[in-house]
């Protein structure tokens, strides 16, 4: 079309279309890098587990997959905090010591240890069993 209008001498015509066409590009490369980076911000913040991210839901489409999955994995996120502070709670509150461990290459790391087992063998709250 702008062949056509440059080659008819209509220069009107073809500055305007040009100008039209030039806007256009602008905006949609602008759409689309305002696009990618709302969902960029949403991958790594899932990426990372920071669940601290304020979306704002009218930006978004309904139907945009990358809200819904963030929204998914946050629920689970705080679902699996609240099991493990009740978790937690429930073994500072029982009277025996408990002290559970996970066996790593040539060294066992200790994933619980309980007020009492801390209180009964007088140990301070460590993360390796070589400390202890």
């Amino acid at each position: 079309m702008l062949a056509f209008i440059g080659i008819k001498n209509y220069w009107f015509s073809f500055t305007f279309v040009c100008i039209i066409t030039i806007v256009s590009i602008t905006e949609i490369i602008h759409f689309s890098k305002n696009y990618l980076s709302k969902n960029q911000k949403i991958i790594d913040a899932l990426l990372y587990n920071d669940f601290s991210l304020n979306i704002n839901q009218n930006q978004y489409k309904k139907d945009n997959s990358v809200l819904k999955l963030y929204h998914k994995i946050r629920e689970e996120h705080v679902l699996n905090s609240s099991k493990e502070i009740i978790y937690h709670q429930l073994l500072n509150a029982v009277p025996f010591g408990f002290l559970i461990l996970k066996k790593e290459e040539n060294d066992r790391k200790i994933i619980f240890i309980n007020h009492h087992f801390q209180k009964i063998f007088s140990v301070p709250k460590s993360s390796s069993w070589n400390y202890l």
